[in-house]
């Protein structure tokens, strides 16, 4: 994920002003990852995939970069995986794991490499499948702490369960790492 210039120079302020935007996008929508248990709707998913953009894209207009390209797929998916767990990553190992997943899955739940809408869609219909939900609870269980505002303004610690978009990333990371390990040896 550092192998880019501008996040090896500039990544805390670059972060810095990306999550600024996430999080103001995500009140302002009234979304909030840890009620809805990670699993939001493609609008919503749309949204803070927006935002990601439009806060890198900000920064790197405001450091004076001449023509800010927008973010790679795999940051905007990271950012979202590791702030909010609402997206797996879309990195190499998912990109190999969906290549095997998705002859054996069903129309609407074959995936792509890309953030659109019909990718987001699918993401969600396997997200949702109860045997698709029933293998990773078996498989990849765990809860993490949380922190929670309360209405009187104090922090608190909470243990959640993982959402389960994390533990797709979990799944489909494992595996394409399996995956890519295999085609490793194959090639020597």
């Amino acid at each position: 994920m550092y192998r880019n210039a501008v996040l090896r120079t500039h990544n805390r302020r670059l972060f810095s002003a990306i999550l600024h935007s996430l999080f103001e996008k995500a009140r302002n929508a009234h979304i909030n990852p840890y009620v809805s248990n990670g699993i939001l709707s493609v609008n919503q998913l749309n949204d803070l995939i927006l935002a990601v953009s439009e806060g890198y894209q900000a920064f790197l207009s405001h450091s004076g970069y001449p023509r800010p390209s927008p973010p790679s797929v795999t940051l905007v998916s990271k950012i979202l995986m590791g702030v909010m767990g609402v997206l797996p990553a879309f990195d190499t190992c998912f990109k190999s794991a969906i290549q095997a997943f998705n002859p054996q899955a069903p129309e609407s739940c074959r995936l792509s490499d890309k953030l659109d809408t019909a990718s987001l869609s699918a993401l969600l219909n396997v997200v949702q499948d109860p045997n698709v939900q029933s293998y990773l609870k078996t498989r990849l269980d765990g809860v993490i702490e949380v922190s929670v505002k309360e209405q009187n303004g104090q922090i608190k610690q909470i243990q959640a369960s993982y959402p389960p978009m994390r533990l797709l990333d979990l799944y489909f990371w494992s595996y394409g790492l399996k995956e890519n390990f295999k085609n490793k040896i194959k090639t020597k």
